[in-house]
């Protein structure tokens, strides 16, 4: 949608209008997989650093891995819906 500046009618500005559809939905697939994945990493980490052993470090992990997946999930269904022009 076009901006309207100072309200005078005069010049508008396309903000994403040289990003074609194709692009734009790409580049969200691959910053909600690629920020998710820097999510869980970051998180397992931290859980192999305040467990004593992996194995209670991947079972603590387990339920935000399950829970990132169902989010990585539902932001990917989100992104896939129509939108409106």
């Amino acid at each position: 949608m076009p901006l309207e500046f100072f309200g005078d009618g005069g010049a508008t500005v396309s903000l994403l209008g040289w990003l074609s559809v194709p692009v734009f939905w790409g580049s969200q697939v691959l910053l909600i997989v690629g920020g998710h994945a820097v999510a869980v990493v970051a998180a397992h980490r931290v859980a192999v650093n305040r467990y004593e052993t992996l194995t209670l470090a991947r079972r603590g992990h387990l339920p935000l891995v399950v829970v990132m997946v169902g989010y990585t999930v539902l932001s990917l269904w989100i992104v896939s819906r129509p939108f409106a022009s």
